[in-house]
C-alpha cells in the first residue's frame, strides 16, 4: 500500500512537470511569434568622428505600428552592450561614444505588447576609431611633367588615399585619386601638364570589408615647370593587347591595335575609324556604346588608366558603355577634360553649344581643331563607404 501511494505521487508529479513544461514551451513560443522580423541588414556609416556616428540600415519587410529598433553599443568598462536608445527610422546617430580601436554596434527590431518589447535578432557593425592625419613630408618636381610626392605613414593603416588636382579648391572636375597599399609612402605623378598642382593624403582602413577614411591633410602645391604634351600625357598609361579581339570585332577588322606601339596611336587610330563611320551608324546610341567599348576594351584590362584617365559619358561614369544616350565620352587627363566623340558637332543642347570657340567653356578634341562647348556637372570618383568628419 506504501509503495502504491509512492508510485501514485511520483506519476502525479511527472504528470504535473510534463504538463508544466508544455505550458512553458507553448508559451515561450507564442511569445516568438509577436517578433517575426528578420534582423537588419546592411548596415552602414554615413559620418562619423571620435565620438559620433550617424549610423543607416535595411529591413526586408515594414514595421507595424507596434514595432520599432533599439540600437546597442558594446561598453568595455560594463563588459556588455548598452542600449543608446530606441527608433522607428532606419537610421541613427550615436554620441559619447567610448575611445576603443573597434566599437561594437547592434541593431536589434522590437515588438511591443501589454507593455512588453519582444526583441528580435540582430545584426552587428565593427566601427574603428578614425586615423590620425598623415601629411605631405616631401613635394618635389623633378623632372619635365612628373611630381615627387611623401607623405608621413600612420599606424593602423591599411592604405592612403592620394588626390591631385590643378584646382586649388579640388573641385571634382579636375581631380584625379590614387589608392595606395599601407607599405606604400611615396609616389610619383607622371604626365602632369605646367600648371600649379595641389596634393593632399588621407589614410584609410578596412574593417570588415568596409573602408573608412580618416581626414585629408592640408593640401601641399608645386609648380610643374615644363609640362607634357598631350601625346606624352596619354603614352604614360602604358595598354596591351589584350583588348585586341574586342576591338578588331567593334570596329569590323579595321582596326588592330597591333599595328600600333604606342597607347596614343592606339587610341588615335580607333578616334578616326569612329569619325570617318559615324554616319554608318543605326543611331548615336549605338555609334557611343560602340566607341566607348572599344576604348574600355584598350584600357580595360590594365586598369593602367584609372590612375590618370576618367572616362565619362554626360553626367554618367563610363566604363562598359551601358548607360549612355544622346550622351558622349571625354577622356581626363590630370584634370584637363578633353571631349572624344567626333559626331558632337551635331548637337545642340544644354551641354553642348555647337562649335562656338568663343563660349568660355568650350574644350578642344583629341585630335582634331575642332571646339565645342562642354560642362560637366559629376564624374567618376571612387567611393568609400563612410568619410570622417569632425
Amino acid at each position: 500500500m506504501f509503495k502504491t501511494d509512492k508510485i501514485k505521487r511520483a506519476l502525479s508529479l511527472l504528470l504535473s512537470l510534463t504538463l508544466l513544461s508544455g505550458i512553458m514551451s507553448y508559451s515561450a513560443q507564442a511569445f516568438a511569434k509577436v517578433n517575426t522580423y528578420p534582423a537588419p541588414h546592411g548596415i552602414t556609416v554615413s559620418t562619423y568622428s571620435e565620438k559620433t556616428a550617424k549610423i543607416k540600415w535595411k529591413l526586408k519587410g515594414k514595421l507595424k505600428y507596434n514595432s520599432g529598433f533599439q540600437v546597442l553599443v558594446y561598453s568595455k568598462k560594463d563588459k556588455k552592450y548598452i542600449s543608446k536608445g530606441y527608433t522607428k527610422s532606419k537610421s541613427f546617430t550615436l554620441s559619447d561614444l567610448e575611445q576603443s580601436d573597434i566599437r561594437k554596434i547592434k541593431i536589434r527590431t522590437f515588438v511591443k505588447k501589454n507593455g512588453k518589447k519582444y526583441f528580435g535578432e540582430s545584426a552587428a557593425l565593427n566601427l574603428p576609431m578614425p586615423l590620425e592625419k598623415s601629411k605631405i613630408t616631401k613635394l618635389t618636381y623633378p623632372s619635365k611633367g612628373k611630381l615627387n610626392v611623401t607623405w608621413k605613414a600612420v599606424k593602423g593603416a591599411g592604405g592612403y588615399i592620394l588626390q591631385y588636382t590643378t584646382s586649388k579648391k579640388f573641385a571634382d572636375k579636375n581631380t584625379s585619386t590614387l589608392v595606395f597599399g599601407a607599405d606604400t609612402t611615396s609616389t610619383t605623378l607622371k604626365g602632369l601638364g605646367a600648371y600649379t598642382y595641389y596634393v593632399k593624403v588621407c589614410p584609410f582602413r578596412v574593417v570588415d570589408k568596409i573602408n573608412y577614411v580618416s581626414p585629408f591633410c592640408e593640401k601641399k602645391e608645386m609648380k610643374v615647370k615644363k609640362g607634357c604634351s598631350f601625346k606624352e600625357m596619354v603614352n604614360v598609361n602604358k595598354t596591351d593587347l589584350s583588348g585586341r579581339k574586342d576591338i578588331l570585332k567593334l570596329t569590323k577588322k579595321k582596326v588592330d591595335i597591333k599595328k600600333y606601339d604606342t597607347t596614343y596611336d592606339r587610341l588615335h587610330a580607333i578616334y578616326k575609324w569612329h569619325k570617318k563611320h559615324a554616319q554608318s551608324f543605326a543611331s548615336c546610341y549605338y555609334f557611343t556604346i560602340n566607341f566607348n567599348k572599344c576604348v574600355d576594351a584598350l584600357f580595360g584590362e590594365t586598369k593602367k588608366y584609372d590612375n590618370f584617365i576618367w572616362m565619362a559619358d554626360g553626367n554618367f561614369q563610363n566604363r562598359s558603355g551601358s548607360r549612355p544616350v544622346h550622351k558622349w565620352p571625354v577622356i581626363y587627363l590630370q584634370g584637363v577634360p578633353y571631349i572624344m566623340d567626333g559626331r558632337i558637332e551635331g548637337y545642340i543642347d544644354s551641354n553642348c553649344f555647337g562649335l562656338t570657340k568663343g563660349n568660355k567653356t568650350y574644350k578642344r578634341f583629341l585630335f582634331d581643331n575642332w571646339y565645342a562647348s562642354y560642362r560637366p556637372k559629376d564624374i567618376f570618383k571612387q567611393k568609400f563607404a563612410v568619410k570622417y568628419k569632425k
